[in-house]
């Protein structure tokens, strides 16, 4: 059960979206039905083995699939979401 935010464009695959479908910056992944919230997208097959080009981990679960920090509001609005930045390093 784990939930992560993009930071750059994602690709859909089947069965979850039509092939290829983008999910833009700002989408809400979860790794289940059990971790969605409203307006997450359920993405497992993405979920099991992110990128951190791609997304931040949102919780506790995703933090320790990634070994980074959780991703706070405050850092995505402070307009660092540039890759390479420091958001979700724990720096």
């Amino acid at each position: 059960m784990a939930r992560y935010v993009t930071i750059a464009a994602v690709y859909g695959t089947a069965p979850n979206f039509p092939s290829g479908r983008q999910l833009p910056i700002g989408t809400t992944l979860a790794s289940d039905a059990a971790s969605q919230l409203p307006g997450d997208f359920i993405f497992p097959a993405f979920t099991t083995l992110p990128s951190r080009l791609n997304v931040l981990p949102l919780d506790a679960a995703a933090a320790a699939i990634m070994g980074i920090a959780i991703v706070t509001l405050a850092q995505l609005v402070s307009g660092n979401l540039t890759i390479g930045g420091t958001i979700g390093t724990g720096q």
